[in-house]
């Protein structure tokens, strides 16, 4: 058998190459680099990281991966290993940026103002104003009880019944029967 620093590098199996790398061995490490970083790059982009982001992290988990060697088993590829540290690094990442999202910016997750509410709320009656009484039966859920106007609302299915409703709003008498239940014209 040829010693190991005699072989080329590639042809060397990860845990090989962790060993000589944990011993200090550059090369070694460039090599264990070299096959793990692109899968891990690749990883990340999947993930959701930019092309920017994907780099910083690999580099992270690269310089990760290689101070802690001793703790390399060999039980997976070293490309496998360097990936799960990556995941985890990224998703630290993530956590942390929506925790400062969350901090900095709470005015803007409480909603719209009551300003916004109510202007959309005129916008809204305004609309419902200029639907007919079919029409505004297909959009609403009318509740029985009284309106937020004051006046008595029964439930308007009820009081005009489904047959008056689908004359008024339904379709033509002459379309097929089965096209009116599948909604086809």
């Amino acid at each position: 058998m040829v010693p190991l620093q005699t072989r080329p590098l590639a042809a060397l199996s990860d845990v090989s190459l962790a060993r000589m790398a944990n011993r200090g061995n550059r090369a070694a490490s460039e090599e264990l680099v070299r096959r793990a970083a692109g899968l891990v790059g690749d990883l990340l982009r999947r993930m959701g990281a930019g092309a920017a982001l994907a780099d910083d992290v690999t580099q992270d988990a690269m310089v990760t991966a290689l101070r802690s060697l001793a703790g390399y088993r060999g039980e997976a590829s070293f490309a496998t290993w360097s990936m799960k540290i990556a995941a985890r690094i990224y998703l630290r990442r993530r956590a942390k940026e929506a925790r400062f999202v969350l901090m900095a910016e709470p005015e803007e997750r409480a909603g719209p103002s009551a300003e916004a509410a109510s202007i959309a709320r005129l916008d809204l009656d305004r609309a419902l104003s200029q639907l007919s009484e079919p029409e505004r039966l297909c959009v609403l859920d009318v509740p029985r009880g009284r309106s937020d106007a004051g006046r008595d609302r029964t439930n308007l299915v009820d009081a005009a019944g489904h047959s008056q409703i689908a004359c008024d709003a339904g379709p033509e008498e002459t379309q097929d029967p089965d096209d009116r239940r599948t909604g086809r014209e």
